[in-house]
């Protein structure tokens, strides 16, 4: 248990851990996965004692600029920088092997960087109208993570080798575990009811796009699981606003 919350920490992360191991296995990075929307919260009690913190006076705007910021650092900028990837390779309108070599290639183009900059300021505007709501940025936290385990267990992965090849081994029994923390947030009144209907239509309206991106690729990437996690994070807070 303490070695696959050593693994999901490290993996989601850029803070240090007390353990670091030699040897991880396939079957270790699928356990892993169950403690994925627990980092998630993390992420979302880290925002909203920032978001307590700053002082009023702070223009709302800036909040959210010092909220994504802080997700950044933390993160290390990981999913940042599959979404970049992705959007250069599903946008460069060319064959299906040549949009995943480009995915491979570590140099941003125009529309990984214009995607990266539209989904920044979506966050940046929308964090800021919730620096300080407990639920909603806990439930933010805890969506991008989780939809990387639904589509890591329902798609297959796109390549021969890579850092998602590591996650195949996660089966229905690591999804149904790692629900357990979306219902204990539940069962503490952690997350309002009125959440429910927003995270149930971003997990579905995700579900639909790395549907869609996995009948082109015939699976899912690295980079795709990043790009999810940024758009489902979106989405949810877009409908939040929606519904509030």
């Amino acid at each position: 248990m303490v070695k696959s919350l050593n693994l999901a920490i490290q993996f989601l992360s850029k803070l240090p851990t007390v353990i670091t191991y030699q040897n991880v296995s396939e079957q270790d990075m699928a356990n892993s996965v169950v403690w994925y929307p627990l980092v998630g919260i993390g992420y979302g009690l880290l925002l909203l004692a920032i978001g307590k913190v700053l002082p009023a006076s702070l223009p709302v705007l800036a909040a959210g600029i010092l909220l994504v910021a802080a997700e950044f650092l933390v993160s290390g900028g990981l999913h940042y920088d599959g979404l970049s990837d992705f959007a250069d390779g599903w946008f460069s309108g060319k064959d299906t092997a040549a949009q995943l070599a480009i995915m491979k290639d570590s140099r941003s183009g125009v529309m990984g960087i214009t995607v990266l900059i539209l989904i920044l300021l979506g966050k940046v505007i929308m964090l800021s109208e919730f620096q300080d709501s407990a639920g909603i940025l806990i439930a933010y936290g805890l969506i991008g993570k989780q939809i990387i385990v639904l589509t890591v267990w329902l798609f297959p992965y796109a390549r021969v080798q890579g850092t998602g090849k590591l996650l195949q081994k996660v089966n229905y029994r690591h999804v149904l575990l790692s629900l357990i923390w979306l219902m204990a947030l539940g069962a503490a009144k952690l997350l309002q009811p009125a959440l429910l209907l927003p995270l149930a239509i971003a997990f579905l309206i995700t579900t639909v796009i790395a549907a869609l991106i996995s009948s082109r690729y015939q699976g899912l990437t690295g980079d795709c699981y990043g790009a999810l996690h940024e758009i489902a994070q979106l989405i949810f807070l877009m409908l939040v606003g929606v519904f509030r």
